[in-house]
């Protein structure tokens, strides 16, 4: 038997109550595991304001609130690990609808881009701003991703937070964001005259006629990573470990084979993409959810607690609160759920 700790980062899939300072957990959800461990641990103060930040502190990378979080030239690295000085922010392709004294955005999951649009804007994009030093790139067949040669002062507003909001409140702000907003009008006139848009309207499609800047910054400064092993499929992570020097595994089915495999060591495991895609979906999709957290996570762990397996576990309940749960922790049979109000 190995001894190992671990912290474990989960989606915000569980809300808090009104001043944020707990979990609320219904009392339909089968979550009893859950609920000892946070009933007989210790809580301790969060200070990311976002679950991305939460990702970046836990590799000892803090980034000021008042920048951007260099996402995109941290995921960049799953695609391209050589590290070029300079600055990168994603570039997502958009559609803006003028309705009355706003503009409201649609992005790419309505847009059905086909391979060959991508192409044509891409070369497009680079062959007119060569001399800008701008270059457009696209990443994992999802992420467009744009460089520029220098570090920009700028401020912008993740894609997920504007899809189908006025965009004038989220235009990207700071000492270069005039150069920005007149790069993005020139975008807006390059889209105009493609001929694949003139086709869509025609079919009744959706236009591509803008493209959207965020995530803005260059490779952050790091330490060495404070983790023996990584565990995730969210591909933000991925890079944070690959941009820290640790190997990033794929997610294991549940807490036994993680322990399996884990070895001694301090080890981080978040629960990416598989479960962040549910986490806005209806009651029953987040019930769902939940219950396999209980069943391949919370139950295990707490076994493995017990058993002195897992000498030390933090868990982040995305930004519901944090808690910190030791074998003796876990065996304070005393307190229990009847008289700590999490339901």
């Amino acid at each position: 038997m190995h001894v190992c700790d671990l912290t474990l980062l989960t989606p915000d899939v569980i809300g808090t109550n009104q001043q944020n300072t707990q979990p609320v957990i219904h009392a339909e959800y089968n979550t009893l595991a859950l609920r000892k461990l946070i009933i007989r641990s210790r809580q301790r103060p969060v200070t990311a304001a976002s679950y991305s930040r939460r990702q970046f502190e836990l590799f000892n990378i803090v980034i000021s609130d008042h920048d951007d979080l260099p996402l995109a030239a941290v995921m960049r690295l799953n695609d391209r690990p050589q590290r070029i000085d300079g600055c990168y922010m994603f570039a997502d392709p958009v559609h803006l609808r003028a309705d009355r004294d706003s503009i409201i955005m649609l992005g790419k999951e309505q847009l059905e881009i086909k391979a060959s649009e991508a192409d044509e804007i891409i070369a497009m994009i680079n062959a007119h701003f060569r001399d800008d030093g701008i270059r457009l790139d696209l990443i994992s067949g999802q992420h467009w991703c744009l460089s520029v040669p220098t570090v920009q002062k700028l401020h912008t507003f993740p894609l997920a937070e504007v899809i189908g909001q006025n965009i004038h409140p989220y235009l990207p702000y700071g000492e270069d964001s005039g150069y920005w907003r007149s790069i993005l009008n020139e975008v807006q006139m390059l889209l105009s005259t493609c001929n694949f848009n003139q086709e869509r309207e025609a079919s009744g499609e959706l236009t591509i006629n803008s493209l959207w800047f965020w995530g803005c910054g260059p490779l952050p400064a790091h330490e060495k990573s404070p983790w023996t092993t990584v565990c995730s499929d969210d591909y933000l992570v991925e890079g944070l470990a690959r941009h820290t020097g640790v190997y990033c595994e794929r997610m294991p089915e549940d807490a036994y084979t993680w322990y399996d495999k884990a070895g001694a060591g301090k080890h981080l495991v978040v629960m990416g993409d598989n479960y962040i895609s549910k986490q806005a979906g209806d009651g029953i999709e987040r019930h769902k959810t939940i219950t396999d957290m209980e069943t391949r996570w919370f139950s295990p762990l707490l076994e493995l607690l017990k058993t002195g397996r897992v000498s030390d576990l933090t868990i982040y309940l995305g930004v519901a609160g944090c808690y910190h749960i030791t074998p003796l922790h876990a065996r304070r049979w005393w307190r229990h759920i009847g008289k700590h109000r999490i339901i």
